[in-house]
């Protein structure tokens, strides 16, 4: 397994509360803006076009996010399998099954529309357990699950050259699921569909790999990101660039595109190395360590605020200039709601919340799978 490393490990990674705030804002950029697309016809216009595709650098680096600090974690403390099911199944299984219960419901209560009906015990235990179909949103916790399987397969990797081809092949098996030429033929009906959703873990290997990657390779990766911060940043812009290019070359691209397996590890390093300039500015650090803290409520709870400004707001009042102020409210609200829930008895099961070190008053590392 992944031996225990030396008491030397931070507990804390700074660099990870930017890109996971970042991560995060851009989550609900993309539905915002969908929102915002409704309410105009049907349409986008120039603006919330790009922040809507821009914004779809999010999903993935969640991915690496959620790798990374587990990774991480087992780095520092080990690993057993004993204790990572029971932590699993409390911080996530529970949440999933009360979230997915509490989104049915509110479609039943809205729309009068629950549970699909006439489906087999089988295609309802994929449709809403491994898929996570209850809402547009959950299919990232039910790939995160998937992730949970095969890592108790690839703790195993004890060497940084384990790692290195874990990367290589996950890189490859990704690259290939996401080229139809070269993708498999799957016509049973239900395998059909675990496979070709947005939920399958393959669709998304590669950068759950590379966050576990890059939290082996953490104090190496590190020097190099300070040593070359400018050389970063700079390959940062020039990704985004590229992203601008790409939609208006090509339109619509979904979070999953091919392209992403370069960018992804592009903006995750610069993202790094632009905390190196502002971890003085106290007011950026203390707002991306809060939404950080509280990215799984956020997450989670996202969509249902929506949905409530759906029902409440006025179409006059969807316009682009007032997109900035719906964003800083979702973000308060669901903060506000995740304090809320985090003051129950049993709030872990529900949505937890990361404790504060009391040494410290950033959060401790935690994703929306939270660790």
């Amino acid at each position: 397994m992944i031996n225990k490393q030396s008491k030397s490990l931070n507990s804390t990674i700074n660099e990870i509360h930017l890109l996971r705030a970042l991560a995060c804002i851009c989550v609900v950029l993309v539905h915002l803006t969908a929102i915002h697309y409704v309410f105009n016809g049907n349409q986008f216009n120039e603006i919330t076009f790009g922040i809507n595709q821009l914004a779809r650098f999010g999903t993935p680096t969640f991915a690496v996010i959620s790798a990374f600090l587990l990774v991480y974690q087992v780095r520092r403390k080990g690993f057993q399998l004993k204790n990572f099911i029971v932590t699993r199944t409390t911080k996530i299984v529970f949440p999933f099954f009360i979230w997915s219960l509490f989104y049915i419901g509110l479609n039943k209560i809205y729309f009068g529309v629950g549970v699909k009906q006439g489906l087999d015990p089988i295609s309802y235990f994929i449709e809403y357990v491994v898929l996570g179909g209850s809402y547009y949103h959950l299919y990232f916790m039910a790939m995160v699950l998937q992730f949970y399987l095969l890592f108790i397969v690839i703790q195993f990797a004890r060497t940084k050259f384990v790692w290195g081809m874990l990367l290589i092949i996950a890189l490859i098996v990704n690259a290939i699921y996401l080229t139809p030429s070269l993708n498999l033929v799957v016509d049973q009906v239900h395998l059909k569909k675990i496979y070709y959703s947005d939920a399958f873990v393959f669709r998304w290997i590669f950068y759950f790999m590379l966050g576990g990657f890059i939290a082996y390779f953490w104090e190496n990766i590190s020097e190099v990101i300070s040593k070359y911060k400018y050389v970063w940043l700079l390959l940062g812009v020039l990704v985004v660039i590229g992203g601008i290019i790409e939609y208006n070359v090509t339109g619509s691209a979904p979070a999953s595109r091919i392209t992403n397996l370069i960018n992804i590890p592009v903006l995750t390093l610069s993202v790094f190395s632009l905390y190196k300039f502002i971890n003085n500015v106290s007011f950026l650090e203390n707002i991306s360590s809060i939404i950080g803290k509280y990215a799984m409520g956020i997450y989670i709870l996202h969509p249902f605020i929506l949905f409530i400004m759906l029902q409440h707001v006025p179409s006059t009042l969807w316009r682009t200039y007032y997109l900035p102020v719906y964003l800083v409210i979702i973000l308060f609200i669901c903060i506000i709601i995740s304090k809320m829930i985090g003051t129950l008895k049993l709030s872990n099961y529900i949505l937890p919340v990361p404790k504060t070190n009391s040494n410290n008053t950033k959060a401790r590392d935690t994703s929306i799978a939270s660790t």
